[in-house]
């Protein structure tokens, strides 16, 4: 019986260190404005965070620490320019600089925590017309740049999330 209350202890105290997160799609007017491609990447970002012991996945925003959203993804420079084109992207978020050829595939998120707004992007560039697992190697981008991100700032979250929620 000691064993299992200390498994339970060990387990609660890991659960507590982890980072929660939500994953979903932007929202605009009240509508949540996506495509099968955002759903899909959705699913593969979350699959990765899933799979990460920094990580805890949670069903709404307001019991996250960090609301990832996934913005759009495209193949080419046509499409990224076009995000980019966008004065006020996601309620004036700094955009990444990104070199993107024809045949390159990305992914565009926005970390929030808070104020703070950073763009996370998965981008890979392939030989050829076929996505050859492009897309899924944009959403492990994207995480393991997440997962950089927070071990850097593990203090700042730890420290927001003793503050009460209103």
């Amino acid at each position: 019986m000691l064993v299992f209350l200390m498994l339970g202890v060990t387990l609660a105290t890991a659960q507590a260190d982890r980072v929660t997160v939500h994953v979903l799609a932007p929202m605009r007017d009240g509508f949540v404005d996506t495509s099968k491609g955002i759903q899909d990447s959705i699913k593969d970002v979350s699959s990765r965070l899933g799979r990460m012991r920094e990580f805890q996945l949670v069903d709404t925003r307001e019991k996250a620490d960090i609301v990832l959203t996934v913005i759009t993804r495209g193949v080419g420079v046509e499409a990224y320019g076009q995000r980019m084109s966008y004065r006020e992207y996601f309620n004036n978020t700094i955009l990444t600089s990104e070199p993107v050829l024809v045949n390159t595939y990305w992914v565009t998120t926005v970390m929030e925590v808070g104020q703070y707004r950073k763009e996370l992007l998965g981008s890979r560039t392939r030989e050829g017309t076929s996505s050859m697992g492009a897309w899924g190697g944009c959403a492990e981008q994207i995480t393991e740049d997440l997962q950089a991100w927070v071990v850097a700032n593990r203090e700042q979250l730890k420290q927001r999330s003793k503050i009460p929620q209103p």
